[in-house]
């Protein structure tokens, strides 16, 4: 099995924000829930009842955080699910700037030791890519590229 999800992250300066489109596997990622959730089953589904708890997963497992450890805010805007993938959109508001923030992606490292997250990360001066691992999920965003 390979544990693996990919975010593609375009910062709007203007807007003062982070848009995310996150794709993971929807096993993966209802297992997560049902976890995170003292393991009432939760289910992904086009129903929108499985969204307050996604939206609380990933307040908490990817974020911006700034000099002071305070997380930005996220709010759902919709996901689209297929057969085995779940595509993810949110976006994280009041990212000012990119200095002295930090990028967290710990999206199911909680189970899965072996699970590798990729991020593009798109900003006005160009293109970066991370890659966050159990054990490494924070990344400085500071290195504009």
């Amino acid at each position: 099995d390979f544990h693996t999800s990919l975010a593609e992250v375009q910062y709007n300066p203007a807007e003062r924000t982070l848009e995310v489109s996150l794709r993971v596997f929807t096993d993966d990622l209802e297992s997560a829930l049902s976890k995170d959730n003292g393991g009432k089953t939760i289910r992904v589904t086009d129903d929108p009842a499985a969204d307050p708890f996604i939206k609380n997963y990933l307040s908490r497992y990817f974020s911006v955080v700034d000099a002071t450890n305070r997380r930005k805010p996220v709010n759902l805007l919709g996901k689209e699910i297929t057969v085995d993938v779940t595509w993810i959109y949110f976006e994280i508001r009041e990212v000012e700037s990119l200095t002295g923030k930090r990028l967290q992606n710990a999206v199911l490292t909680e189970l899965f030791d072996d699970q590798i997250n990729m991020v593009n990360f798109v900003t006005p001066s160009g293109k970066r890519s991370f890659l966050f691992k159990p054990g490494e999920t924070v990344q400085d965003l500071a290195g504009n590229p």
